[in-house]
């Protein structure tokens, strides 16, 4: 019997910080165990102008779409597209995306993993996401564990953990690890956001307050005239 599941990801990176993170590439690989012994096969990859996509067969899975994408600008912007996949058989399949080449935020800063499962059923058996930070800058690097959750049905998993003491550059890396015996379907998505430091917050809030004032003084001035 053919099964078929659906794993729709959307996975964003993004810095709030104003550095020049968006130096990187976009990376995509999958990973099927007893498949090209086991090894991640880099199966696209561009820089995030162009982003990346694929469409095609990996193992005993027919991957129908495949994709992510960033955008460039003074902060960490990456994101992915659907993945529609089917296989004959059951088994394991591990999806990664990976921005290298990151040159921003540098030092150490608050991360925010948010895991999500939207929709699951048939034979989906789980659905695990994790996310790591590698300061090596290595392809698919799983050096620091951010972030991890396995989901047997809808949920949502949100995780604050503080990142190395990063100098540039280095990665980031998001893994979907989907488990199924049979026709199933599942959407799932994760976010990576750095948190700014309360002292941005409050200099964010400052700044807020003094344009408040200037308005207010503004509206007061045109009343008088």
């Amino acid at each position: 019997m053919k099964k078929t599941f659906l794993l729709a990801g959307v996975l964003t990176l993004s810095g709030l910080m104003a550095t020049s993170a968006y130096a990187g590439t976009i990376s995509l690989g999958l990973q099927e165990a007893g498949y090209n012994a086991g090894a991640i096969s880099t199966v696209a990859s561009g820089d995030l102008n162009s982003g990346a996509i694929f469409e095609g067969s990996y193992g005993t899975f027919a991957v129908n779409q495949l994709g992510a994408s960033g955008v460039p600008s003074t902060a960490t912007n990456f994101s992915s597209t659907a993945i529609n996949t089917s296989t004959s058989t059951g088994g394991t399949l591990l999806v990664y995306a990976t921005e290298t080449g990151l040159t921003g935020p540098l030092g150490q800063y608050n991360m925010l993993s948010g895991l999500t499962e939207n929709f699951l059923s048939g034979a989906i058996n789980s659905v695990s996401e994790t996310t790591y930070v590698n300061a090596s800058d290595t392809l698919y690097g799983l050096q620091t564990e951010l972030a991890s959750a396995t989901f047997t049905a809808h949920g949502t998993s949100d995780t604050v953990a503080m990142t190395p003491d990063f100098t540039a550059p280095y990665s980031l890396t998001e893994v979907y690890q989907i488990t199924s015996t049979g026709i199933g379907e599942s959407s799932s998505t994760i976010s990576m956001t750095d948190v700014p430091e309360p002292g941005s917050l409050i200099l964010l809030g400052t700044g807020l307050f003094g344009l408040g004032l200037v308005v207010r003084r503004r509206r007061q001035g045109k009343k008088m005239i």
